[in-house]
C-alpha cells in the first residue's frame, strides 16, 4: 500500500498538472479550424514537396556497407581512407586517387576479353540490379545518377576480378604490366580492398563473373579473394565456408572467427566491462600467460590461472580491423 504522505503528494501533483493545463487550455482555444479561406503560404509548398519527395529507407537487412565512426577516424584517418584506389562511391572522385581510373577501365576491359562477356550485356544485368546495389550502402548515394552508378559497379567489378587473375596466375600478366608485379603496389591495394567504405558487393562481382563463357575452367570468385588476400587467412578458411560473405571487409572478418562450433557453455552472457586491467596487473596478481597454438584471434581461454591467448603479428594494415565489426 502507498504511504499517505506520498499519496497525498502524488494527488497534489496531479491536481497541479491538471491545473497547468486547464490554465493551458483557457489561453489557446484548441477546437479552432484551419483558415483555408487564404492560399497557404509558399513555405507549405515547399514543405509538402519534401515530404512528397521523400525517399524510402534502406531495405531491412539488405544494408552492409558503412562509414567508420567519426571517433575512430579522428584518432589515425589514414588507418581507414584508400591509398591508390577508389571502389564503390564513398571515395569516388578523391584527390590522390584519380590516377588509377585509366587502369581500372583497362583492366576492366582485358577482363570482359577475358570472360567473354560484352559490356552492353553487363551494364543492363548491373542495371537491372540498381536499386540493391544501392541498398547496401548505410546512406544514400546521391551524387551519381543510374547510368554513372551502373559504370562504377562495373568498372570496379571488371578491375578486381582481372587483378585477382593477374596476382594468382602469372600468365594473365601482360609483358608491359609493371603494376601488379610490385609488391609495394599489391600492398597498398590489398589495404584499399579490406576498408569497410571501399566495398561492393561481393554479390554482384558474383554475379557477373558467373556469366562469363569461360568461368568453367576458372576459380571462383571466393577462391581468387581468398588468394589475394591469404596472408590474413591464418586458418586456412576454404571457400565453401565464405558462401555468404557480404564483401572483402566481410571476408577478412571471417578469416578471423572460429571455424569450429562453440560449445554451449561457451555461448553465456558476456559481461560489459568498464574497466581491463593490463597484462602487467594481471601478471603481477599472479596470472600466467601462454601462447595458445590456435590460429584463431578470438580462441582465448583461461584454465586454472594460465591465460591461453593465440600470438598476434601487428603489421601496419591491423589499425582497420575494428571497423569490420560494424555488421554482425
Amino acid at each position: 500500500m502507498m504511504p499517505s504522505s506520498v499519496a497525498s503528494a502524488s494527488a497534489a501533483h496531479g491536481a497541479e498538472e491538471n491545473g497547468v493545463q486547464s490554465g493551458l487550455d483557457a489561453e489557446m482555444d484548441l477546437n479552432i479550424t484551419p483558415d483555408r479561406s487564404q492560399p497557404p503560404p509558399s513555405y507549405w509548398d515547399q514543405f509538402e514537396t519534401r515530404l512528397r519527395e521523400l525517399k524510402p529507407s534502406q531495405a531491412p537487412g539488405r544494408c552492409c556497407i558503412y562509414r567508420v565512426p567519426k571517433a575512430a577516424r579522428d584518432i589515425d584517418e589514414t588507418a581507414y581512407t584508400p591509398r591508390v584506389v577508389s571502389i564503390g562511391p564513398f571515395h569516388r572522385g578523391r584527390e590522390g586517387l584519380k590516377s588509377l581510373e585509366n587502369l581500372k577501365l583497362r583492366y576492366f576491359k582485358n577482363s570482359l576479353s577475358r570472360l567473354g562477356l560484352r559490356w552492353q550485356d553487363c551494364f543492363y544485368l548491373v542495371k537491372q540490379c540498381e536499386q540493391d546495389i544501392r541498398d547496401c550502402y548505410a546512406e544514400e548515394i546521391s551524387g551519381l545518377d543510374t547510368d554513372e552508378f551502373v559504370e562504377m559497379i562495373l568498372v570496379d567489378s571488371g578491375f578486381i576480378v582481372e587483378l585477382f587473375l593477374r596476382e594468382r596466375e602469372a600468365y594473365f600478366i601482360d609483358a608491359d604490366d609493371d603494376f601488379t608485379t610490385n609488391p609495394t603496389v599489391i600492398t597498398s591495394l590489398s589495404h584499399d580492398l579490406k576498408l569497410l567504405e571501399n566495398q561492393i558487393p561481393m554479390a554482384i562481382i558474383r554475379f557477373l563473373y558467373d556469366r562469363s563463357l569461360t568461368t568453367n575452367s576458372k576459380p571462383r570468385v571466393l577462391e581468387l579473394a581468398i588468394s589475394f588476400f591469404s596472408r590474413h587467412n591464418m586458418q586456412r578458411v576454404q571457400p565453401d565456408s565464405c558462401d555468404n560473405v557480404l564483401h572483402f571487409a566481410d571476408l577478412i572478418r571471417t578469416f578471423s572467427k572460429p571455424q569450429s562450433p562453440r560449445t554451449a557453455g561457451s555461448q553465456r552472457e558476456i559481461p560489459v566491462f568498464k574497466y581491463v586491467n593490463s597484462a602487467t596487473q594481471l601478471h603481477n596478481a599472479g596470472l600466467k600467460f601462454k601462447v595458445c597454438p590456435s590460429k584463431c584471434l578470438l580462441d582465448i581461454k583461461l584454465e586454472k590461472g594460465v591465460l591461453e591467448i593465440p600470438c598476434l603479428d601487428v603489421y601496419d594494415s591491423i589499425k582497420p580491423l575494428p571497423e569490420r565489426q560494424l555488421h554482425p
